[in-house]
């Protein structure tokens, strides 16, 4: 049978090969020359009302004319006064610096902050308004306010954040002096998980999840907005009522993006070099403009406060204070609130309430003076810890590891999907998974299977033990000790373990699971039973969801006790959606099932960001390139999905 999936999977690879590739949409080379060209040329002479004028006239030429009309077209269309949309973003939010756990604001009465000079947060969301940036790069906000931003060539900024959308655009260098936005990346949340939208001025490609958004298609989001891509345009209209337009002119992105008919839906203020310019207070933010100008001014705080690590899908933005990250959220104060008691309320200890301070300092410098009404950012209950790793590389060097067994899960989806967190016990959860990766990872975790000796080597011997297990062969259980306690230790002594990608997955959720529970409640769910650690299904992982395929050409099934339902959907519609801390599984079917690398287990950490023991932090294509080295001759495409197991965090 396996045999009969691999001639057929080599079968349709080699099809796609021998397919010829569609060019609709396509430019010829001379119209990407003639474009670079003729903006150049037309920037270097021709003023902005001379530029429009000139696009105008030559889009017009270009319907009813020849080459020449068509270059004509482009020479106009793209002189830098040709106004687009929006290149991307996500201040996000700040991860608060660790703080003292002795120190308490004094609590003054509340004294009136005057407000800022374009509103701030305070203020509403106008609908209905209309923010550009286009060229090298300028920016004009809904009222007529311009501004321009130089940024540095090679980074990424955040252009517009809001919750469930981030938007970056990455800056090149066209020359000294000249950056333009080269490439975007747009990411929407929803109820179906998550859709990232790459646009691409150099090669004229547009990606949703990866795969290509061919001329004249839409595509539905996660949050049930569309993408479309007509020609060198790409038109996004999210959930919220934003409308975020990018035109491809070449070697550039122009765009724009406009909020909805009731403003931003959920009433508050988004941020990035764009998105702080949306308020509904009617004066125009004019700042630096020309050479080397840096939106000084017009933006909120300093260009490098907007600065996006990790690439257009990145995460963080870099700060002179704690790192910004994409999962803070607003806060408004209410009567009687103090930096004391909303950290003990929204971080779970008062003694955090530096953590806030830190993020809103620029704006409330004073920590004594804050009142009712004002909206202030507030960081996650944990902060994200720093894994050594930077996020999307693999490590230098992957150790040879011995062989793991083929999972079998013996998991079951258990039915209806797990309620939502309350109290923000989910983002909880999610900074204490991260935070476990993380610790295993900068210890040096080596690779091995866990529960393949009893020597105190492979595990803690002190507090686990061998025993037999019916799908794996072997388990570890708990032979002393209270269930928080080994897990403490194993987190305190990684040293003394080995584990496999499997393992790693579960350890990561056990500490997670320990420390968003708190030591009694988590030692109250082994009461009646000892607590076991297992390849998969350990007593303390629960599952939600499991879905399985068997090839590369198989349709998923949802794996239940009553059998294997399929789905109707694709693996990668599953794989989108699937949440942070989920269990994602490769195979390379033409790796030996004994081999190490016919599977490899890993932790979702994002959209295209994963935990793979002992890879690191790495994407998927480093993922498959790895597997695919063992086996000379494979291609890295012949490396699918073959399992998700999403699980429950309690």
């Amino acid at each position: 049978m396996r045999l009969l999936e691999q001639l057929r999977d080599t079968g349709a690879n080699r099809g796609r090969e021998d397919a010829p590739e569609s060019h609709a949409g396509a430019r010829p080379t001379l119209m990407n020359q003639a474009a670079a060209v003729g903006y150049n040329a037309a920037r270097a002479l021709l003023s902005p009302t001379q530029a429009n004028t000139g696009a105008i006239t030559a889009n017009t030429g270009a319907v009813t004319s020849n080459v020449g009309a068509n270059v004509g077209a482009n020479v106009g269309a793209n002189v830098g006064a040709n106004v687009g949309a929006n290149v991307g973003a996500n201040v996000g939010a700040n991860v608060g610096a660790n703080t003292s756990r002795t120190e308490i604001p004094p609590e003054l009465p509340p004294q009136r902050i005057p407000d800022k000079p374009h509103g701030g947060p305070e203020q509403p969301v106008a609908a209905n308004e209309t923010v550009k940036v286009w060229g090298d790069p300028h920016f004009q906000d809904g009222h007529g306010g311009k501004y321009d931003v130089s940024g540095q060539g090679g980074k990424t900024y955040s252009l517009l954040a809001d919750s469930g959308l981030k938007f970056f655009g990455k800056f090149v260098q066209e020359r000294a002096g000249v950056t333009f936005i080269g490439q975007t990346g747009l990411t929407v949340t929803g109820r179906g998980g998550e859709s990232a939208i790459e646009f691409d001025a150099k090669s004229n490609a547009a990606k949703v999840n990866g795969a290509a958004l061919q001329n004249g298609k839409s595509v539905v989001l996660a949050d049930g907005g569309t993408v479309t891509r007509q020609g060198t345009d790409l038109t996004t209209h999210t959930a919220e009522g934003y409308v975020i337009r990018q035109h491809d002119r070449g070697v550039f992105i122009n765009a724009e993006i406009t909020s909805g008919a009731k403003g931003v839906g959920n009433g508050k203020m988004p941020t990035g070099l764009m998105g702080c310019v949306l308020d509904a207070d009617k004066t125009p933010r004019n700042g630096n403009r020309g050479a080397g100008a840096q939106g000084e001014g017009a933006i909120d705080g300093k260009v490098s406060d907007y600065e996006v690590a990790g690439g257009v899908f990145g995460n963080e933005v870099k700060t002179d204070h704690p790192k910004v990250r994409s999962d803070a959220r607003l806060y408004t104060v209410v009567k009687g609130d103090t930096l004391w008691k909303m950290a003990a309320r929204e971080l779970g200890n008062g003694a955090r309430w530096k953590e806030i301070w830190a993020l809103n300092k620029e704006k409330y410098p004073n920590p004594n003076l804050i009142r009712p009404g004002q909206v202030i950012l507030v960081a996650p209950p944990t902060n994200k810890p720093d894994t050594g790793i930077p996020e999307g590389v693999a490590t230098t060097q992957v150790p040879e590891r011995p062989a793991e067994l083929v999972p079998d899960t013996g998991a079951r989806s258990t039915g209806p999907a797990e309620p939502e967190a309350d109290g923000g016990y989910k983002q909880k959860y999610e900074g204490y998974l991260r935070q476990g990766i993380g610790t295993l990872q900068k210890a040096g975790l080596r690779f091995g299977r866990a529960d393949s000796g009893g020597n105190g080597i492979k595990f803690d011997s002190r507090y686990w033990e061998v025993q037999g297990d019916p799908h794996y062969g072997a388990q570890l259980v708990l032979k002393n000790g209270k269930p928080s306690e080994a897990v403490d230790e194993m987190f305190a002594k990684v040293q003394q373990w080995t584990m496999d990608c499997a393992e790693f997955v579960q350890a990561a959720h056990f500490y997670a699971q320990r420390h968003a529970l708190g030591a009694a409640a988590f030692d109250a769910k082994f009461a009646s039973t000892r607590m076991n650690f297992r390849v998969h299904g350990s007593n303390s992982v629960g599952t939600q969801a499991l879905y399985h395929r068997d090839s590369a050409g198989a349709s998923p099934a949802l794996v239940t006790n009553q059998g294997h339902r399929p789905t109707g959907r694709s693996m990668e519609e599953h794989l989108a959606q699937a949440p942070v801390g989920a269990r994602v599984m490769f195979t390379n079917p033409f790796a030996p099932l004994s081999s190490a690398w016919h599977n490899e287990n890993s932790v979702k950490l994002g959209n295209d960001h994963y935990a793979a023991h002992p890879m690191g932090n790495v994407n998927r294509e480093q993922i498959e390139n790895r597997m695919v080295s063992y086996t000379p001759g494979v291609r890295r495409d012949r490396v699918y999905v073959s399992q998700i197991e999403v699980y429950r965090s309690r």
